[in-house]
């Protein structure tokens, strides 16, 4: 019999991460004047280190959320609520993570059009 190699969760947290960042970026240039200009480059700093990562392996995301089990899922939302650093209900974890990964799956299939 072969045993099955269970997926780690990796490629799932870049891609929440660039998610993540690139939803804060965009909500902190957006709170400081009402737009989104020039100006607000330093805010997408923090986008720019989680980029690659996000590239890498983003075709494993979707094997590695089919693949998780309890624990894994629970290490997600823990994740997940570090990296957003803020007190939000499970609902709304699962809403923000939902929300980043779209983001990011979005923003890196624009990018490979080019």
């Amino acid at each position: 019999m072969t045993e099955v190699k269970k997926l780690d969760l990796q490629n799932t947290k870049e891609v929440l991460t660039l998610g993540f960042r690139l939803g804060k970026a965009l909500k902190m240039s957006k709170e400081n004047d009402g737009s989104i200009t020039a100006a607000d480059i330093g805010n997408l700093l923090i986008v720019f280190p989680s980029i690659g990562p996000a590239f890498d392996n983003i075709s494993m995301v979707p094997a590695e959320l089919k693949d998780m089990d309890t624990n894994e899922a629970k290490d997600l939302m823990l994740f997940a609520s570090t990296e957003l650093g803020g007190v939000f209900s499970d609902a709304e974890i699962v809403d923000k993570i939902e929300a980043a990964l779209e983001l990011a799956v979005a923003a890196i299939k624009l990018a490979s059009k080019f």
